[in-house]
């Protein structure tokens, strides 16, 4: 969801869907303040907006409506996803492979759900029950993600994007073990891979352990 409701929608995409996408947008407004006076203090946010009941639930709709996207939808989207890597250009920080790394997530997740739910659905519960602690850290990287993508559309510094694409590089890097890991619960030998996931705690090292070019 982080690429899709990020961006602004799409004169193609039914009134309906833009009204809970501002809706939810608006809701964010004084979390994505909080990241943009102190980035570094996004995980607190984060925390703080996930015992916020009204916010989940317009994540939630938004969420049902992402599934709704055509495929001219979701490159209108992507299209505009990747409009944010010039604003970080003009702070001199490249963010190019967490954008790469955010859309191959969002993407990868929402064709799973869509041609393969129930076993994407079974793998994921599966991770909640047997890994809590990471699957709680999942939710807070895939969140912050968001709600910094969010931050970089309202920066209005320099000084800022440098250090929203900082944060957002460094939380790219964890989203795309989780990616990763994912991908490999989808396979038969899940309770295998995720033995030797636990003993790779890099994206580069778990590529090495697993033979992935």
């Amino acid at each position: 969801m982080s690429v899709s409701v990020v961006v602004h929608p799409s004169p193609t995409i039914p009134y309906t869907r833009i009204t809970v996408f501002r809706e939810l947008l608006d809701h964010l407004r004084s979390y994505v303040q909080s990241v943009l006076e102190d980035p570094k203090n996004i995980e607190a946010v984060v925390q703080e907006l996930l015992k916020d009941q009204n916010t989940l639930k317009l994540f939630y709709r938004a969420s049902k409506e992402v599934l709704n996207f055509s495929q001219s939808d979701w490159l209108e989207a992507l299209k505009s996803f990747y409009a944010l890597g010039e604003r970080f250009k003009d702070a001199g920080i490249d963010v190019e492979d967490a954008l790469d790394i955010i859309a191959e997530h969002d993407t990868w997740k929402l064709q799973q759900i869509r041609k393969n739910f129930d076993k994407y659905a079974n793998m994921f519960f599966d991770f909640i029950v047997n890994y809590p602690e990471d699957a709680n850290r999942y939710i807070i990287v895939d969140m912050s993600v968001f709600l910094l993508l969010i931050a970089t559309i309202e920066a209005r510094s320099l000084e800022k994007l440098r250090a929203l694409g900082e944060e957002l590089n460094r939380f790219a890097e964890e989203l795309e073990l989780y990616t990763l890991t994912f991908m490999i619960g989808m396979d038969e030998s899940w309770e295998k891979e995720l033995d030797i996931i636990a003993t790779a705690r890099t994206p580069e090292e778990l590529r090495r352990v697993l033979e992935i070019d």
